[in-house]
């Protein structure tokens, strides 16, 4: 038997991805080339899933080596892989998964090394699988969890470095979060960050929600209503075909997350404030805009008939943007390639800046399974100083009275209220603009809204004087 294409696909995709690479047009590029749905399927919980559990699978490995044992970036990427077929993919024959190992062994570490690799796999086999266990047993699949669980239990005594190795995430950002949120809130984010992805969609104004819900039902997809009329949760996770055809039907409709879409409401509800005065009719910008959506909303919702120019520096982005504006079809959104530290704009020409800017993503790392393994504890300080920037940027742009709108999808105090407490200590001309909850700025955390779980976010809301 020779290694099977689809792992190997996997297996080089995984190493690259190691190797510092982005996961998404990687995976992308190979995807496209599969014209089959299963395999399409397979390959994607193949590599997805080994890096959502990569932290779990090291500290599993750690235990099965001597301990000076050195493993090259390649054979551990390989032992994640196949570690994630032995345990954590339900459906693969041991046998299959170990054959498999030795298979690509020879190819992406050494033939030498296949004995070593299939005593290990064969360890960790005997330890947490059963003779008579089946791939598709989910009483198999629990005695299976059951056991890797009370191995972590047992060897880890800190419960903090257990968390994060039992939730495959890295122990310095969980040690971070628990000073920030308290334990209780952290498991809650860990495991939430493991759950699958369910889509959700934002009916734009002034479409009829439940016109789209029918829609939805005659192409055999399944909604309830989220926290509000806008909201709409799918049940099922469409394939990209049925997805992309239901988004050309409607073009009210736009994937956006449940926490996205309350915060993106809760900062225009500032907004209203310009409603009958001098700067209702001043256009509006979406600063870091791709991929679109909260300019999608800005362009439905917001007081006046001024343009939303909707704006990014990378020509990637910017062809994203440009899809999700022609699909809307508002004419009232302009797109322009810019960066916002140096926007050909006048100085006070708009009546609202969204900036939504870069930042770590900690909030959604539930999307971007390598995301938690790419950050580091250095990235959010860089990343503050670049969006306090931007914040002055955005803040010049402001004609008097008008509105700043200021988010991240993160969870760290670096990119978020601190760049704001600079912000203010900077520069006299921005006041805060409180909610009748006297909040001007809000931390939503990943999966803490029970009825409506979705990302973490973080939003403020300031005017220039």
């Amino acid at each position: 038997m020779t290694a099977d294409p689809l792992r190997r696909q996997a297996l080089e995709i995984l190493i690259d991805v190691y190797e510092g690479e982005a996961l998404d047009g990687l995976l992308d590029q190979a995807l496209n080339s599969l014209p089959d749905p299963q395999h399409k399927a397979f390959l994607a919980e193949l590599v997805r899933g080994t890096l959502q559990w990569r932290g779990r699978y090291q500290y599993i490995l750690s235990r099965f080596l001597k301990q000076k044992t050195k493993i090259k970036i390649n054979e551990q990427a390989l032992f994640h892989l196949s570690l994630h077929q032995l345990l954590g993919l339900n459906g693969v024959p041991a046998y299959a998964a170990i054959h498999q190992a030795g298979e690509l062994c020879r190819i992406y570490v050494s033939d030498r090394k296949v004995g070593f690799v299939n005593g290990v796999l064969q360890a960790v086999r005997r330890k947490f699988l059963t003779e008579d266990s089946h791939p598709d047993d989910p009483d198999s699949e629990a005695n299976r969890l059951a056991k890797m669980k009370q191995a972590f239990d047992r060897s880890i005594n800190d419960p903090l470095t257990r968390l994060a190795a039992w939730q495959s995430h890295p122990e310095w950002l969980v040690r971070r979060w628990e000073e920030k949120f308290g334990f209780d809130a952290v498991e809650k984010i860990c495991a939430f960050n493991n759950e699958p992805v369910n889509i959700a969609f934002h009916v734009l104004k002034p479409s009829d929600p439940a016109k789209t819900i029918d829609l939805l039902a005659e192409a055999g997809l399944e909604v309830e209503n989220g926290n509000n009329p806008e909201t709409l949760l799918l049940q099922d996770k469409p394939s990209r075909s049925a997805l992309g055809k239901v988004l050309e039907q409607d073009p009210s409709l736009i994937v956006q997350d449940p926490t996205v879409q309350e915060a993106t409401s809760w900062l225009m509800e500032a907004a209203e404030s310009l409603r009958g005065t001098d700067l209702e009719n001043h256009p509006v910008l979406d600063m870091c805009a791709a991929p679109g959506g909260k300019t999608a909303r800005l362009a439905a919702a917001m007081p006046g008939t001024g343009k939303v120019v909707a704006m990014d520096n990378r020509d990637s982005r910017v062809a994203l943007l440009q899809q999700t504006v022609d699909r809307v079809n508002l004419d009232r959104i302009e797109v322009k390639t810019a960066d916002g530290l140096n926007a050909p704009f006048e100085a006070g020409s708009f009546g609202a800046v969204l900036l939504d800017g870069p930042c770590s993503g900690t909030g959604v790392l539930r999307h971007h399974p390598d995301g938690r393994w790419s950050v580091n504890n250095r990235i959010p300080g860089r990343n503050g100083r670049t969006l306090r920037k931007l914040a002055h940027a955005a803040a010049d742009l402001l004609a008097p009275g008008g509105l700043l709108m200021y988010a991240t999808c993160s969870l760290e105090p670096l990119e978020n209220e601190k760049v704001l407490e600079k912000l203010l200590n900077e520069r006299d001309d921005l006041e805060t603009v409180a909610d009748s909850q006297n909040r001007w700025q809000r931390q939503w955390l990943p999966g803490e809204n029970d009825s409506v779980a979705g990302d973490g976010f973080f939003a403020a809301r300031l005017r220039k004087k």
